[in-house]
């Protein structure tokens, strides 16, 4: 059964690509979206990828990303039809299993969504101080400068910035079955680590 791998990138070329030269495989197809405001030639990237169209500028915690997500999402199932999973990927993350290994373990997982997440705080991923009160993406500096203002404001009261949220969901391994039913916007992670972390770890080449 074939495998779908989306890859997000907005850096790093030479990371992508060698990601996408290490997914090569008969078994494997391969989508990337790359970030709009990433000034890349597109005719750099891997050929072993399909390019998502069109390009979103993606802003970091924005409804950008979800829009990117969900454009993403659509081409693959407009294009694609026999397959198990889809696996979205950063350009950051990498497989620490050789491809047939791969193939054998997500085979072993067909029928089964994963999620990996971890909690936020204490004992998880101290990432609290990235959560904003207040968050405008885009318009005007004075309303992006007052969202931040108020933000810093209430953390500096003793504001619980991130009570019982879990974080990590974003990478996903999902069944093609579930793919069109993505809610807009989908619901907030949650819920316990999966295996998906076992397959794929996070982190940048030197």
């Amino acid at each position: 059964m074939r495998q779908v791998f989306l890859i997000h990138a907005h850096r790093d070329l030479e990371q992508l690509n060698t990601l996408i030269a290490r997914l090569c495989d008969p078994d494997f197809v391969i989508y990337v979206h790359l970030d709009r405001k990433w000034q890349v030639d597109p005719a750099q990237v891997h050929p072993g990828a399909r390019q998502v169209q069109p390009r979103v500028d993606v802003r970091w915690g924005g409804f950008s990303q979800v829009r990117a997500m969900l454009g993403s999402l659509r081409q693959v199932i407009a294009s694609e039809r026999d397959f198990d999973k889809l696996v979205f990927l950063s350009a950051q993350d990498y497989p620490v299993l050789p491809n047939a290994v791969l193939k054998h373990e997500l085979a072993a997982l067909r029928g089964r969504e994963l999620i990996d997440t971890v909690a936020i705080g204490p004992g998880g991923w101290p990432a609290a101080y990235r959560y904003q009160f207040f968050h405008r993406e885009g318009g005007a500096l004075p309303a992006r400068l007052g969202c931040a203002f108020a933000s810093r404001a209430l953390r500096l009261a003793g504001r619980d910035a991130a009570p019982a949220w879990r974080t990590g969901a974003l990478w996903r391994l999902g069944l093609v079955d579930t793919v069109p039913t993505l809610p807009d916007p989908p619901a907030r992670p949650g819920g316990p680590a999966t295996a998906a972390g076992t397959l794929f770890q996070h982190g940048s080449l030197p």
